[in-house]
């Protein structure tokens, strides 16, 4: 008695699956005649071309007239990656949109693809989640990128439960993921030393609510041979971002000498508020005070005064996680931790 119908598309499916991922049927070379699979699985033409419907839709092979059918230069198990987003309370986050517009700009012109999932959580009914599960499932993904909210103490579903490659992005959870993060050290060591280059001995640092960072930099500037205080040093929820605005024009409020002649905006999150502090306090930049403003490359936000730009290459991530996922692909063991260098805008 012959398996029904469903089941015989399915086992049809599942096999010729697991020849495109072993290589059987390796990129860009022919997949066999639907006649030639008719024979070897014993199946009805019309089940192999629901198959070929699906692997098609999938991306995994294309048929071209008569010239047959052929597996895909970038099939999507090799070449397709995806961006794995945690649900969110809605505020714009500047280092997810660089994140994404660079990703798409690279799918433009490279052979990296990329799909994107939010607002994913690990409940059965997310339908993100569900989403992503099947495209996991269907090998129809290369590996997962797990973001992770720079600002906010909020998870992302690891998938532990999937054989697929993961790589985790600025504390994404997935603890067995490798992690590509910011390299917080260069940019503190960077940012104080070009304003102590600009002669400015009094530095303000504003930031978003991380203590660690910011007894870094207090510790950085003291052992530069420059000044700042407590309440120099002002932590900013990013929820209420104007809050900036009023920090800074009770900083710079006081006498020249009083108050600081260099300020860090380390998140640039907060960067017109703190900027439009400073300058609703009557206060000149950068003839009273030099700003370094963080910035996520290539996309840093105008700025109508003259300020120094330091920051992480967006595309220096991407480029990382893709070779990481691949490089697991090909069983070879990355780093567990790798970092991205702080830079300075390129001189014009």
């Amino acid at each position: 008695m012959k398996p029904p119908k469903t089941t015989r598309r399915a086992m049809l499916d599942k096999a010729l699956l697991a020849r495109l991922i072993d290589g059987t049927y390796p990129p860009g070379g022919r997949f066999p005649t639907c006649d030639e699979l008719m024979r070897e699985f014993s199946v009805s033409r019309s089940t192999v071309q629901q198959v070929l419907r699906k692997l098609s839709q999938d991306g995994f092979v294309v048929t071209d007239g008569r010239r047959g059918t052929k597996v895909t230069s970038h099939p999507p198990h090799l070449h397709r990656f995806a961006m794995v987003f945690p649900v969110t309370t809605g505020r714009t986050n500047r280092f997810w949109t660089t994140l994404k517009e660079v990703a798409k700009a690279s799918s433009d012109a490279t052979d990296v693809q990329w799909d994107y999932y939010f607002d994913v959580d690990q409940h059965v009914d997310n339908p993100a989640y569900q989403q992503l599960t099947r495209d996991i499932t269907s090998m129809r993904t290369a590996g997962l990128v797990m973001m992770a909210d720079p600002y906010l103490s909020m998870e992302t579903p690891d998938f532990r439960e999937f054989d697929v490659p993961k790589v985790r992005l600025l504390h994404a959870s997935a603890p067995d993921a490798p992690l590509i993060d910011t390299d917080t050290n260069s940019f503190i060591s960077l940012s104080v030393e070009r304003l102590r280059s600009k002669g400015c001995r009094r530095i303000a640092v504003v930031h978003q609510p991380l203590a660690e960072p910011m007894e870094r930099f207090k510790q950085e500037i003291l052992g530069c041979g420059m000044e700042t205080y407590d309440h120099w040093l002002q932590m900013v929820a990013l929820e209420h971002p104007e809050v900036a605005t009023r920090i800074m024009q009770l900083l710079f409020s006081g006498a020249p000498a009083s108050r600081p002649d260099g300020l860090i905006i380390a998140d640039d999150n907060l960067m017109e508020y703190a900027l439009s502090g400073v300058l609703s306090a009557g206060v000149n930049i950068p003839g009273d005070v030099q700003v370094v403003a963080h910035c996520n490359w290539p996309q840093a936000l105008p700025s109508a005064v003259p300020i120094d730009r330091l920051g992480y290459d967006v595309r220096a991530f991407l480029r990382l996680a893709c070779t990481t996922l691949r490089d697991i692909r090909q069983h070879i063991t990355p780093p567990a931790l790798q970092m991205i260098p702080a830079t300075f805008e390129p001189e014009k």
